[in-house]
Formats: C-alpha cells, sequence, structure tokens
C-alpha cells in the first residue's frame, strides 16, 4: 500500500500454485481479524476519508433528529420549565 500511494511502480509476477487439497478451516474469528487489519490499514492511509464518511452520517442522522423528533407538534416547549425537572 505504500508504494502505492507513493508513486512506486509495482510489477506482477505471475506465480504457479497447486490445486488446493482439503476444504477450508476459516472461521467467524478469522473473518473478525481480516476486518480488524482493513480497519488498521483504513486510518493508518486515509483516516479522513474514513471518519469524514463517519462524522458526515452523524451529522445528517443529527439533522434529521432535530428536523423530525425536536420540531413534532407532539412537543410542547412553551410550557417546558427546566427547574420543574430539578
Amino acid at each position: 500500500m505504500a508504494f502505492f500511494r507513493s508513486g512506486y511502480n509495482v510489477t506482477y509476477i505471475p506465480i504457479t500454485a497447486h490445486k488446493r487439497i482439503g476444504k477450508s478451516h476459516i472461521k467467524f474469528r478469522d473473518a473478525l481479524r481480516f476486518l480488524l487489519i482493513i480497519f488498521k490499514i483504513g486510518t493508518l492511509y486515509a483516516p479522513l476519508k474514513l471518519f469524514g464518511t463517519i462524522s458526515v452520517s452523524f451529522f445528517f442522522l443529527g439533522l434529521s433528529y432535530y428536523s423530525v423528533i425536536a420540531h413534532s407538534p407532539c412537543l410542547n416547549y412553551d410550557s417546558f420549565d427546566l427547574y420543574d425537572w430539578l
């Protein structure tokens, strides 16, 4: 990944591999480990791309809450008094 991001030329060398004998032994734990590795690579090489999308999605979630729930006609903020809660 570092060579790709730095603009270095990367050549691929074809290899020959034998057919796999037996069946796969991949478990759910391996999938979680793989996702953790992808997350680490994402935070290392493009943190703004990862955390930017998360923050924008939380912004729109809060905006939708504000526009739908907070301005609902069921809520009456005219008679709301903070000292009633204390």
